[in-house]
């Protein structure tokens, strides 16, 4: 066998080393497979996978009843794969300021025959939520060399009794939010919501909001010496918009800045001591950050806790997740080899 095969085998028994005996080789056959794309080539399909692989009938069976059956849990296997890949010390977390990026967001495997425990996931080729098993997976960002890579941290799946995108972006934000280290930050997108952020308790967080975001300050106006005192704060609007043919002005920004990444003159407009448009002073405030980018139509809108530079903001919602990584490239950085052809037995 290659050099790559036994890296892999011993990475993989690393992490199965605590699956009791039995089901620590079902899974491990099913990883193998997993891992050397056979489950794209079947679709999915557990047992064409694991015999592509060159696995005997009978192990194929043993394999996917350990996967059915067997006594193993998601998050045990995650928290060994985050102590081996810590233990090798080639991924190193990123920092802006003093922060690292931690990632969450919703991915949806889409089954559109599959009946009796699927959600629904919206999907933009569809314009529309489609039937899909729904994960929150939530990740560390760093890099291995200079290919920037996630760390799984967390997997969860919809809960039966409550199958909503809703209640699992609540659970994901409440377990994320719990789980952050002092120079920690959670980062998401604009499908998690200012609101959820705060009520979940997130202690730092950077999100893209819409372009129609509202919010007001913190503190009362002025009393104007007539009429009722007012009850909440100015409104704050960071982008202007139309509405039945008029334009309504943005709000001035508090602050400014700007900087220049490979001849890209990005700016940035900044307000701060903002609460929720529904709220009163008096709340966890936070501040909201337009960027704009001259490579993208429509600017960039964050909202955060963070008391960093718009330039720090943006890097960490970059890294919001790490997009153009393949399987073999993650495998390549991590053993510091050549990976076998895709379509290589797993067998030797």
């Amino acid at each position: 066998m290659s050099t790559i095969v036994y890296r892999i085998s011993v990475l993989l028994s690393a992490i199965l080393a605590d699956v009791p005996v039995g089901t620590n080789l079902g899974l491990f056959w099913l990883l193998w497979a997993l891992i050397s794309g056979r489950f794209l080539l079947s679709r999915g399909a557990v047992f064409p996978a694991l015999a592509d692989g060159g696995l005997p009938a009978d192990a194929v069976r043993r394999s996917g009843a350990a996967l059915a059956y067997g006594r193993w849990a998601i998050q045990t296997l995650v928290r060994a794969w985050h102590q081996v890949v810590q233990q090798e010390g080639r991924w190193q977390a990123h920092t802006y300021e003093g922060f690292r990026p931690v990632a969450c967001d919703l991915v949806g495997f889409f089954r559109p025959r599959l009946s009796g425990c699927v959600g629904k996931h919206y999907q933009s080729g569809a314009d529309k939520a489609l039937p899909a098993i729904v994960l929150a997976v939530v990740t560390a960002v760093g890099s291995v060399g200079k290919v920037r890579l996630p760390l799984l941290r967390l997997l969860l799946r919809a809960d039966p009794g409550d199958r909503s995108e809703a209640a699992l972006q609540r659970r994901a934000l409440t377990q994320a939010g719990a789980a952050l280290q002092p120079d920690e930050v959670l980062v998401v997108d604009a499908g998690f919501g200012v609101a959820a952020l705060l009520t979940e308790g997130v202690p730092r967080f950077v999100a893209r909001v819409a372009r129609n975001f509202t919010a007001r300050r913190n503190v009362l106006p002025a009393y104007q010496g007539r009429g009722r005192c007012a009850a909440y704060g100015e409104r704050v609007r960071p982008l202007p918009r139309t509405h039945k043919g008029k334009t309504i002005a943005a709000t001035p920004p508090d602050a400014a800045a700007q900087w220049v990444v490979a001849g890209r003159l990005i700016q940035a407009q900044v307000w701060d001591n903002l609460v929720l448009s529904t709220a009163k002073p008096g709340p966890p405030a936070f501040r909201c950050v337009v960027i704009h980018d001259p490579r993208y139509q429509e600017p960039l809108v964050l909202a955060t806790t963070l008391l960093v530079s718009a330039y720090a903001l943006w890097c960490l919602y970059r890294d919001r997740w790490p997009v153009g990584v393949s399987r073999e490239g993650f495998i390549t950085q991590l053993v510091q080899v050549q990976p076998r052809p895709r379509d290589a037995s797993l067998v030797a």
